[in-house]
């Protein structure tokens, strides 16, 4: 295996239902996100180098480093908390969850 690049586990796409508009992929915080991942076989320390390469300001958005960064959406809750704490020791960056444990950004200490 090349441990330079993330290999999907797999991915999957969910649509929720919402009275009065239907099925559709937009995301309340509740049952599964529209685009996720069952993770990825890869190198986790390659992966943070490339989020702190992109980390040039004080916070990075999320949404903005998904973007440079497309690995990032495959990954799970225990892939992110591994990249966070790699991230941490090696970068001085933390990953910044929201109270239903989705990342919101990348910072500082």
């Amino acid at each position: 295996m090349n441990d330079h690049k993330a290999y999907p586990a797999g991915t999957i796409q969910s649509l929720t239902y919402s009275p009065g508009i239907g099925w559709d992929f937009i995301w309340g915080g509740q049952g599964l996100p529209p685009n996720m991942g069952f993770g990825f076989s890869g190198s986790l320390d390659m992966l943070a180098d490339k989020v702190q390469a992109e980390c040039t300001q004080p916070v990075t958005k999320w949404n903005s480093l998904t973007e440079s960064v497309p690995e990032l959406r495959i990954c799970t809750l225990r892939d992110l908390r591994q990249l966070s704490d790699i991230l941490d020791i090696e970068f001085g960056l933390k990953i910044v969850f929201d109270a239903r444990q989705m990342p919101l950004e990348v910072g500082g200490r």
